[in-house]
């Protein structure tokens, strides 16, 4: 069974029962992975693979994704709320967990997709959490970036989204809303 499977038995299924119980007819139901492939595959690079690093209050997933298609996801329980309340040797010890989990996923990937070249690995905003974009870019071949929506959207009508702190609170809702 796979993560996606259990999802949908576990969280889906109920969820579609409450709306065909209420008769509104739905479309289609996002998880997770495929709203964070969404907003990757707005910063992909012509022909190069992207790898998208974006954290939650329960834990982070790492996507890989190929011309606008999910090829790998990886979950890990290192969390926003974690991170922002580690200090000193606790914050080093999860950016070196976290830059390992990175770093193997990366040579993973390689060894089963080796025609498909990684043009950069992007951060989703950590509010609170300083240095750690500078600690990945130390510890991996890759380019590192944090993603900012304002490359790659027009927020103009909503400001707050120009915030780091907002674009990590909404990264998933934002992702869902850009399925087409």
């Amino acid at each position: 069974v796979t993560r996606l499977e259990h999802c949908q038995a576990r969280d889906i299924a109920p969820r579609m029962r409450l709306f065909d119980n209420a008769a509104v007819p739905l479309q289609a139901i996002d998880v997770p992975e495929l709203a964070q492939r969404n907003i990757a595959a707005l910063f992909e690079e012509e022909n190069r693979g992207l790898v998208l690093l974006a954290f939650t209050d329960s834990g982070n997933m790492l996507t890989f994704t190929y011309r606008g298609e999910l090829y790998v996801v990886r979950h890990s329980d290192v969390s926003l709320p974690q991170l922002q309340a580690a200090t000193g040797e606790a914050r080093a010890q999860l950016f070196e967990r976290i830059a390992l989990e990175v770093q193997r996923s990366l040579d993973n990937f390689d060894r089963l997709n080796s025609q498909i070249a990684i043009s950069r690995v992007l951060v989703a905003p950590l509010p609170g959490v300083s240095g750690f974009l500078d600690y990945l870019r130390q510890y991996l071949f890759q380019p590192v970036a944090e993603l900012d929506l304002a490359e790659v959207l027009d927020l103009a009508a909503i400001p707050e989204l120009r915030t780091p702190e907002r674009q990590a609170q909404c990264l998933w809702s934002i992702g869902a809303a850009l399925r087409d």
